[in-house]
């Protein structure tokens, strides 16, 4: 995150990693951000079945790891964050046999 004078944080926006030949350049959208105790994930997939969700810290450990449905399309997952995860600055890791996303996520 980038820190201003005035104490105002500022993420960069989340980025869409494809694997293989894919023109899909969507990203994935997490709000509330900052967040407490819940957020919700948004973005798109060319891939419907089961995935992986992960939340990592910034020493790169993980610290959740959630089997996921997605479908073809728009998806919505909202994410409980348990007392475990505290204040900080956090990265969440969406995989699919061909599809990844990665977005930072601040929590207060």
């Amino acid at each position: 995150p980038v820190f201003y004078a005035n104490g105002v944080r500022s993420l960069p926006t989340a980025i869409k990693m494809a694997q293989g030949n894919s023109s899909n350049k969507a990203s994935a959208l997490i709000y509330p951000n900052p967040c407490t105790d819940k957020m919700t994930v948004t973005f798109q997939s060319t891939f419907s079945g089961n995935g992986t969700m992960k939340i990592y810290n910034t020493a790169g450990q993980v610290l959740s790891n959630t089997s996921i449905s997605l479908s073809n399309g728009d998806n919505s997952i909202p994410v409980p964050l348990s007392s475990s995860i505290h204040e900080g600055c956090y990265l969440l890791l969406i995989e699919t046999e061909t599809e990844s996303w990665v977005s930072r996520f601040v929590k207060n």
